[in-house]
């Protein structure tokens, strides 16, 4: 298997594509034309590991903002912004990018609250009417975005690691928000 994104480019005339970039600024309603799967953890078999390629942080194992955020970005991982697909190494279960670079729309609802669900493989969250955030209390229903991105750093946010969640409004595209496709090359 594979993970991609890509980041699509639009033009005036809305037909230039760049390949094997991330596809980034669509709201969730977008990318759920494509097969959006849960919030799950994707280690690659490291299970005991903080991050997806194991337990001590590295600007060079995926694209996270280095430096002092916002002000400083020192490209220690060779990126500004975002980063083509497969600029790192894979994980142990041959996926590429499952952290950092632009977070991931997940199909998932978003609540605080999540204690039932902590050890469970595939967790089921809580339905929409349940959605809240009280970070957003006026946003009402909001969905789970995961893995972080290219703007996470040690001093802001730290969310490129794999059990870290975020909320976000899902009629809201972002520079720094897409989604994973899985293909199977076998």
């Amino acid at each position: 298997m594979i993970v991609c994104r890509y980041k699509l480019y639009w033009t005036l005339d809305n037909r230039k594509v760049l390949k094997n970039q991330n596809l980034i600024i669509l709201s969730l309603l977008s990318a759920s034309t494509f097969s959006l799967g849960d919030a799950g953890d994707l280690r690659g078999g490291l299970k005991e590991s903080t991050y997806t390629w194991g337990k001590e942080y590295s600007a060079k194992k995926a694209n996270t903002r280095q430096g002092f955020f916002p002000f400083l970005n020192t490209k220690a991982d060779g990126y500004l912004g975002t980063a083509p697909v497969g600029s790192f190494k894979s994980n142990g279960y041959g996926l590429y990018d499952m952290t950092g670079n632009v977070w991931e729309w997940t199909a998932d609802w978003y609540r605080v609250e999540r204690k039932d669900m902590a050890h469970s493989l595939n967790p089921e969250g809580p339905s929409q009417a349940e959605s809240f955030d009280p970070k957003k209390p006026v946003e009402g229903a909001l969905h789970v975005i995961k893995r972080g991105s290219h703007l996470c750093a040690p001093n802001y946010c730290s969310r490129y690691r794999p059990t870290a969640r975020e909320s976000q409004s899902p009629d809201t595209g972002t520079t720094h928000i897409g989604f994973r496709l899985v293909k199977n090359l076998g």
